[in-house]
């Protein structure tokens, strides 16, 4: 089975990304001096990145034959609505807790990777398809030559 890679991508990247918006410097004058804002936590992101990259490999699995990649996307995509709208969820709770700042280029960077998913989905199906067409279009193996007899 192809592993699925956008949950490795919403795993690594949304939270990285947010992270490394978060505990970037400021663009204004340093703040008077007040205890540094804890970093908030990505475990939630994580967790329903996971959720969703398994509820995309399960579509994968099931994706019709006859369907073509964009409309087998489209209905992995549909089918894991509720995962997909679960670390939305999770991702903007996190940029609600950024530095004003830093709120609208996370939401840009996070919204730029969600319109990605069903392009990735599509090429993930066509990744699948071409791994298994050399696998069914190979033609048994010959059988080995018999051993001529004795004295022929």
């Amino acid at each position: 089975m192809i592993r699925f890679p956008i949950a490795a991508s919403f795993l690594l990247a949304v939270p990285a990304a947010l992270q490394a918006q978060a505990s970037a410097p400021a663009q204004e004058a340093p703040a008077p001096a007040t205890a540094a804002p804890a970093t908030p936590d990505t475990s939630t992101i994580q967790q329903a990145g996971m959720a969703f990259g398994h509820c995309i490999e399960a579509g994968l699995a099931n994706v019709p034959a006859t369907a073509t990649p964009e409309a087998g996307a489209a209905s992995v995509a549909s089918g894991c609505a509720t995962e997909l709208h679960a670390l939305e969820s999770a991702a903007e709770a996190f940029i609600a807790q950024l530095p004003e700042e830093q709120r609208t280029p996370a939401q840009a960077n996070l919204h730029a990777q969600l319109a990605e998913v069903e392009g990735q989905v599509a090429d993930a199906i066509r990744e699948q398809r071409a791994a298994a067409a050399p696998a069914a279009g190979s033609p048994a193996p010959a059988a080995p030559p018999a051993a001529a007899a004795p004295g022929h």
